[in-house]
């Protein structure tokens, strides 16, 4: 049985009480915030997020500037991006709707009305993405229709001849990065509850597996007594 993995959540928010808030009332989701958009741009190259909140005024920029520039790159615009402000003017919804935000939630806001208008959003982009996942990391890219990784050199694409068991463990690993992924997790991602893997070989696949992407912009760290995770190098 395959372990479930919640969909991630960006929070750009500056303030913690709402950063909270926002926590407590998406639990079925791993949320993480940011207090600026610089931040918020950090993890965004990092992680790969199902949704994001923005607040209008934050310590470095306008949020709705800064949701221009999500909507302009191909890597988040299919991204659901929602509002979450406190200026209600009819100016700034027209102009959040008009820039490309999927939805605009006024503060203070009731927990439960967030958690359904957060579920329908990510739902409907869960299922636009469907099977035709393209998910580009770094200088990688994984497309998991045509079961192939590759990796952008000068301007080329250079397939990086993965095996099916290995393209399974990279895009587990970069779903999250730098999240830590023990073993037993990968075994029950990768291969399943109803085959015996030892340990051993998970660290083989490994093994190949760096080889295999060596140079490239993604890194592959053990850590140890807990498992192995991505990192995403300059």
């Amino acid at each position: 049985m395959e372990v479930a993995i919640k969909p991630l959540v960006l929070c750009v928010e500056d303030d913690l009480t709402m950063q909270t808030l926002v926590q407590e009332s998406l639990r079925e989701y791993n949320v993480c915030c940011a207090d600026t958009i610089a931040q918020a741009l950090k993890e965004m190259n990092q992680q790969n997020f199902s949704a994001i909140l923005i607040d209008i005024q934050l310590p470095d920029g306008d949020g709705l500037r800064f949701l221009t520039k999500i909507s302009q790159e191909k890597k988040f615009k299919s991204i659901p991006v929602l509002i979450l402000s406190s200026h209600t003017e009819i100016s700034n919804k027209v102009m959040a709707f008009t820039l490309g935000a999927e939805d605009f939630i006024s503060k203070p806001f009731d927990p439960i009305e967030l958690k359904i208008r957060v579920a329908a959003k990510i739902k409907r982009y869960q299922t636009d993405q469907g099977d035709s996942r393209l998910q580009e990391i770094g200088d990688i890219t994984i497309d998991f229709n045509r079961q192939k990784a590759a990796r952008l050199s000068n301007g080329k694409e250079n397939d990086l001849n993965l095996t099916a068991i290995e393209l399974k463990i990279l895009g587990l690993l970069t779903r999250r990065m730098e999240q830590v992924y023990s073993r037993e997790q990968i075994i029950q991602n990768v291969w399943g509850d109803n085959t015996y893997i030892s340990d051993r070989t998970v660290d083989s696949h490994m093994a190949h597996l760096r080889t295999k992407i060596e140079g490239a912009q993604v890194k592959i760290e053990t850590i140890k007594n807990l498992g192995y995770r991505a990192k995403l190098t300059n």
